[in-house]
């Protein structure tokens, strides 16, 4: 009789989770707490979906379609927002990812504070180049591997993120961020 009761406890705790989930949505799981800090870039990422139809000659004067860039992008992408999270416990604002003709594609955060562009090519072995401007007091250029995580370039941007704090330093930086000098 008592495997009986402790099965009868079971259904009813089931029954009791089934509504819960029916009625006030899917518990959080831990996976889903780990895309938190995605979730703005992942909306954006989302977004640019329409990259993906696409196809060559798209702009009608000979454009190469952005797949592959829009691929490496997009995962690049998703690498350093995760790595601002942990690392720096910062969160980044959504950036806007547009094509270009080459087929490359364009990583544009614009904020009052601050605008990074980094261009991410097709072809994986060229790395991706990057402007940022902080309105003045900094201007940084240079290429970065996508394939790394580019500490230097992470923490100028998170510094300038709406929540973030804000150097007050005058000068321009010239940089590489290439695989030797990025930290994976």
């Amino acid at each position: 009789m008592r495997r009986d009761d402790d099965t009868s406890r079971l259904v009813r705790f089931a029954r009791l989770v089934r509504q819960q989930f029916v009625s006030h949505g899917p518990v959080v799981r831990e996976s889903d707490l780990e895309k938190r800090p995605l979730s703005p870039v992942e909306r954006a990422i989302d977004a640019s979906r329409w990259i993906l139809d696409l196809k060559s000659n798209w702009d009608g004067e000979g454009a190469v379609s952005c797949d592959a860039a829009w691929h490496r992008a997009t995962e690049y992408l998703r690498r350093q927002v995760r790595w601002v999270f942990e690392r720096l416990g910062a969160t980044l604002e959504a950036p806007e990812l547009m094509p270009l003709a080459d087929g490359s594609i364009d990583i544009h955060w614009e904020t009052p504070a601050c605008e990074l562009l980094i261009n991410v090519p097709s072809d994986a072995s060229r790395p991706a180049s990057f402007y940022g401007d902080d309105r003045g007091e900094l201007n940084i250029k240079g290429t970065l591997a996508t394939e790394s995580f580019n500490e230097g370039l992470l923490q100028w941007l998170a510094a300038r993120q709406p929540s973030g704090g804000r150097e007050s330093t005058s000068r321009t930086t010239t940089a590489s961020f290439s695989a030797s000098t990025a930290h994976s």
